[in-house]
């Protein structure tokens, strides 16, 4: 049976929502599917590997942060085994303000591994940064018109799957557009920089029971080891200890991001950007 590697990173939900709604579309196709949450598998990487060696069809989804694909996906991307002109998909879930280059990256890093690109997505999600704010941008998504849009790009791609490797599409089209705007993608608009603008997370230890959610719900394994901090774990901002830590041990002053956010998304919806879309 042919089978689709399903790698993601997820967490706040709205990924994995999106790469499990993809997978029962291809499911109807003939697929079974293999899962990685890559919070879950670091340090098993070369048995995530093996599993993209003997799948018919790598899956790989991506939250986007400030306009860039997740550091562990790029991470995972930069050592998967070679493609040998397989077919792959990609697709990245987003706050309803840009999507950046991360789309671009995920195809980029693909093809450089040897990988037939055929289909990329981006999916409209609840904007991860605005958890305690009533009606965040993006409430709703990914929801029911979301899920057509995917049903309509899947069935787009079922003749190409069916022929296999037959070359990558042409997916210069998911670049922002114009040399300013990437040269601010590139520089910018990057996680590294941003960080220096995002809510910083305040922890405190007196509060902390070591009841685990934080521990299980941080994607890079920073809080492994509380009530030590792994400062050598880059924090991805995903604020999920801050969202879940029923204590209140963590916090961030998430307010100040959402009138940002919000006039963001304007400009966004002013060019198409809202909205869940494919290519292939």
């Amino acid at each position: 049976m042919k089978q689709v590697a399903h790698c993601y990173l997820s967490p706040s939900g709205s990924t994995r929502k999106a790469g499990h709604k993809i997978c029962s579309l291809l499911e109807k196709k003939g697929y079974a599917t293999r899962e990685f949450d890559l919070a879950w598998y670091r340090g098993k990487e070369p048995d995530v590997n093996d599993v993209i060696r003997a799948s018919s069809l790598p899956l790989v989804g991506s939250p986007v942060y400030a306009n860039h694909a997740a550091e562990p996906v790029i991470a995972l991307l930069s050592n998967i085994p070679g493609g040998s002109g397989k077919p792959a998909l990609a697709y990245v879930t987003y706050g309803g303000v840009s999507k950046g280059s991360s789309l671009y990256e995920l195809a980029e890093m693909l093809v450089k591994k040897g990988y037939s690109v055929l289909g990329l997505a981006e999916v409209l999600a609840a904007h991860s940064m605005m958890f305690r704010d009533g009606h965040p941008v993006g409430i709703g998504h990914p929801g029911e018109d979301d899920w057509e849009t995917l049903a309509s790009w899947v069935d787009e791609l079922s003749p190409l799957l069916e022929r296999g490797s037959g070359g990558t599409m042409d997916y210069a089209a998911t670049r922002p557009p114009g040399m300013l705007n990437r040269m601010l993608d590139a520089t910018i608009f990057t996680p590294r920089f941003m960080r220096h603008f995002w809510p910083n997370i305040r922890f405190m230890p007196e509060k902390c029971t070591l009841c685990g959610v934080c521990r299980e719900s941080c994607p890079v394994g920073r809080l492994d080891g509380l009530p030590q901090i792994d400062s050598f774990a880059e924090c991805l901002y995903c604020y999920q200890c801050v969202r879940r830590c029923p204590e209140g041990a963590f916090d961030a002053s998430m307010w100040i991001t959402h009138p940002a956010i919000r006039l963001l998304s304007k400009v966004s919806r002013r060019h198409g950007g809202q909205a869940t879309s494919f290519y292939t």
